[in-house]
């Protein structure tokens, strides 16, 4: 679990530091929302705490959409904007679903070598 506590050190701890910065953390992120960020993970901030929310279908949705014979197809045949190790973000949520038998957020929760045999067996890995 991530300690939430980041910009909001006790006294007893700053004290040992005399040019520390009450609010240096205002204006950077914090260490769960970089963590977040590389997890997948959309953040809400308000304040100086963040909220994580797991909804990963925000991320599935930002991409444009291509057909399935296309991601097969070898790199050098790709769109530029399709990230090769993240093809199955650019399938519409039907060609996902008819390509891997579930639904992306059922996907994204497997653990990663799951995912990557799962894209190896079709195709997209």
């Amino acid at each position: 679990m991530i300690s939430q506590s980041q910009g909001r050190e006790p006294p007893n701890f700053t004290g040992f530091f005399p040019h520390w910065k009450h609010t240096m953390w205002k204006s950077h992120k914090s260490f769960g929302a970089i963590m977040s960020a590389l997890e997948g993970k959309a953040i809400v901030q308000g304040g100086n705490s963040a909220v994580r929310s797991g909804n990963s279908a925000n991320q599935f949705d930002l991409h444009e959409k291509y057909p399935p014979a296309l991601l097969r197809g070898p790199k050098e045949h790709l769109p530029p904007d399709v990230n090769p190790l993240t093809k199955e973000l650019y399938l519409t949520h039907d060609d996902f679903v008819s390509t891997f038998n579930m639904a992306y957020s059922d996907f994204r929760v497997l653990p990663g070598w799951k995912q990557r045999e799962m894209k190896k067996a079709v195709g997209l890995f």
